[in-house]
C-alpha cells in the first residue's frame, strides 16, 4: 500500500503530478489519466520510509513498461565496498591538485541513510578523510544526486545509498612546500583497486 505518483516533465524539467494511487498487496499499481499526452515525457515517483524514488522516463504507449523499484532502509553500512580508490594528481604550479574518485558498493537489498550522525553537518552515510593542509575542496559536478559536505578535514556524504555502486568524486589542493608535498592519503572503506596517477614524469613518489 506505497502511494505512487504519475508525474509529467515540463519544459523547465520539473516534474507535475498529474494522478496518484495506492499499490495493491502485490505491489501493483495502473494508471488511467484524463489527459494523456503521447509527445510528453513521464516518470513514476513513490516516497517509502523517508526516501523517494522515481522510475525510468517514458512515454504513454501500449510499449511502455517503466519499473519503479523501492528498498527498505537501513543505518548499517558494515557491508560496504570499495571496487577502487583512485587518486589523480596534477602539478598546477603552485599546488598539486588532487582528484580523488571513489567508487563503493552497497551489496544488500536495503537503502543506506542516516547512518551516523555528525555534528554540524546532520546525517550522513559516507565519510572520507582529507590530507591535513588540502585547500579548495571542490566536489565534482558527476556527483549526481550525491551531497557532499566538508566539516575539518573530512568529507560527508549526507544523502541515500541505494543497492548498487555509487560513485563519490571530488578534487583539492596540496600546496608546494619547497619542492615536496607531503601527505596521508588514508583510506576509510577496504578498496579492490588503490591507485596514483601522475600526470606529469617529473613528479615522484616516495
Amino acid at each position: 500500500n506505497i502511494q505512487v505518483e504519475l508525474q509529467k516533465l515540463q519544459s523547465s524539467g520539473m516534474p507535475a503530478i498529474i494522478e496518484t494511487v495506492q499499490t495493491n498487496n502485490r505491489g501493483q499499481f495502473s494508471f488511467s489519466p484524463a489527459d494523456a499526452d503521447t509527445s510528453a515525457t513521464y516518470v513514476f515517483g513513490a516516497n517509502h520510509q523517508s526516501v523517494h524514488y522515481f522510475s525510468e522516463t517514458f512515454k504513454l504507449s501500449a510499449a511502455a513498461k517503466p519499473n519503479l523499484v523501492i528498498y527498505d532502509t537501513t543505518k548499517v553500512t558494515a557491508g560496504l565496498k570499495a571496487s577502487m580508490h583512485h587518486f589523480f594528481l596534477e602539478d598546477d604550479g603552485r599546488s598539486i591538485s588532487v582528484r580523488e574518485t571513489v567508487v563503493l558498493t552497497n551489496p544488500t537489498n536495503k537503502t543506506i541513510v542516516g547512518a551516523f550522525h555528525e555534528h554540524g553537518i546532520g546525517d550522513a552515510i559516507l565519510k572520507f578523510q582529507l590530507p591535513v593542509g588540502a585547500q579548495n575542496f571542490t566536489p565534482m559536478e558527476r556527483n549526481t544526486g550525491i551531497e557532499l559536505q566538508k566539516s575539518g578535514d573530512f568529507v560527508f556524504d549526507t544523502g541515500v545509498f541505494v543497492p548498487g555502486q555509487r560513485q563519490v568524486s571530488y578534487v583539492y589542493q596540496l600546496p608546494w612546500r619547497r619542492d615536496a608535498v607531503t601527505a596521508f592519503l588514508k583510506v576509510l572503506y577496504p578498496a579492490t583497486s588503490f591507485d596514483v596517477f601522475l600526470n606529469n614524469p617529473n613528479l615522484r613518489i616516495q
